[in-house]
């Protein structure tokens, strides 16, 4: 009676299986492409594979396996906003698999766990958010107690628009020119009717800029964190995915600058106002400080066990970044920012294992560069060409202020492992 050999056994899929969908997870939370490519070999080299990974804003790229016997995957994916509670719980499962406590099986169902996006915050606390981080944006600009009430109204009405749009696929689309000619309707009605019927009332302080309002209230799609994290890709070598991600932040700002145009397209018809403006109270600014960190984590879904740390990054790198434009100038001076937020960032990683994106994003959307992007595109609307450029120039300029510093304070105190260095190889 022959001896049947025995079939050979079929190769295991399942630590391949878990890179891939850790890399779509990652991309999701809003991971730059150069952390994600790190993550992604460095996790591949802890469960001895060979792997080459190549990402873009819309699509992952994998070449797992020694050369010559590789299998390439591909993913499609969309370009994600930053998700600091799902970016926190994903590193807890590479950092959990990469030590020998799950294995890729265990790793993928823990990813399956996670919700995607997370859900801690519900669609009254994110319209909440929208309508504080423009009010606070009113006041950071130097506007009126007037502009400050104006541009929450005007937030809330964005964030509305926003909130509803995000259920349909073809509306998200446009949304940013949706929201910016709303804003802009609501900001001048608010400016022609509202602030003069309520000065007659004797509320002196009332009074509304309505151009300061319409950025305000604007401040939560315009792209300025994009811009920078672009920014911060290319000087990391990252030129596909950093071009990609540029380029799509200028489509949003020309998509908002567009809408904008669209709505002060009412102007004709409502009734010229001129007003003295009244000066903002001393309360406004630490009021304004404290809160906006707040409704940007929010935003960002981010844990509130992290909301101590993100107001005190925040804090610190806004009166850094004052201190910097004092000193070497407004558009070099954000770097100085971005290097105090970036150290504490690194440092509170190191301490709590935990990314250092969870402190450094939301205090980065302070410093962005993202109302002066808008300002230039108005003045190209405007026909106004050399203001135009010259906004363009400088936008980009502070945000290479901005990678600037972040990239010395990672030079400072060196940036957390993405897999923790104390972990040994199997």
């Amino acid at each position: 009676m022959g001896v049947t050999p025995n079939a050979p056994e079929a190769p295991d899929h399942t630590p391949a299986r878990f890179l891939l969908e850790l890399a779509r997870d990652l991309h999701e939370a809003g991971t730059p492409g150069h952390r994600l490519e790190e993550a992604m070999g460095a996790i591949a080299g802890r469960l001895g594979m060979e792997a080459e990974i190549f990402s873009t804003p819309t699509s992952i790229f994998a070449a797992i396996g020694p050369l010559g016997e590789q299998r390439t995957y591909m993913l499609r994916v969309e370009p994600g906003e930053p998700d600091l509670e799902r970016l926190t719980r994903v590193q807890d499962v590479i950092s959990r698999v990469a030590s020998g406590t799950l294995t890729p099986a265990q790793g993928l169902s823990a990813l399956d766990e996670i919700p995607s996006p997370s859900n801690r915050y519900g669609r009254t606390a994110t319209l909440a958010a929208f309508g504080v981080v423009s009010a606070g944006s009113a006041v950071f600009f130097g506007g009126s107690l007037g502009d400050l009430f104006a541009a929450l109204i005007t937030g809330l009405i964005v964030g509305a628009a926003t909130i509803f749009a995000s259920a349909n696929r073809e509306l998200r689309r446009v949304i940013e020119t949706i929201a910016a000619a709303l804003a802009a309707v609501a900001a001048l009605v608010l400016e022609r009717y509202a602030a003069p019927a309520l000065i007659e009332m004797g509320a002196e302080w009332a009074s509304v800029d309505a151009f300061r309002v319409t950025l305000s209230g604007l401040i939560g799609l315009l792209p300025g964190l994009t811009l920078t994290l672009a920014m911060n890709e290319l000087a990391n070598g990252q030129l596909v995915s950093g071009t990609g991600r540029l380029t799509h932040a200028l489509m949003v700002l020309l998509s908002v600058g567009f809408g904008v145009a669209l709505g002060r397209s009412l102007a004709p018809a409502l009734p010229e106002v001129i007003f003295e403006a009244s000066a903002l109270p001393l309360w406004a600014l630490p009021i304004g400080l404290a809160l906006t960190p707040i409704a940007v984590t929010v935003f960002f879904r981010g844990r509130p066990r992290d909301l101590p740390l993100i107001v005190v990054t925040s804090v610190a790198g806004f009166y850094a970044a004052r201190a910097g434009a004092a000193w070497i100038g407004p558009a070099l001076g954000a770097s100085v920012g971005a290097f105090v937020v970036g150290a504490i960032a690194n440092v509170s990683s190191r301490v709590l294992r935990q990314p250092s994106a969870i402190a450094a994003i939301p205090a980065l959307l302070l410093l962005v560069p993202g109302s002066l992007g808008y300002r230039s595109v108005e003045a190209l609307l405007g026909e106004d060409a050399t203001a135009g450029v010259q906004g363009l120039f400088t936008t980009l300029l502070v945000g290479a202020s901005l990678v600037a510093g972040l990239l010395l304070s990672n030079i400072a105190v060196p940036l957390d492992r993405v897999v923790p260095e104390d972990v040994k190889t199997g």
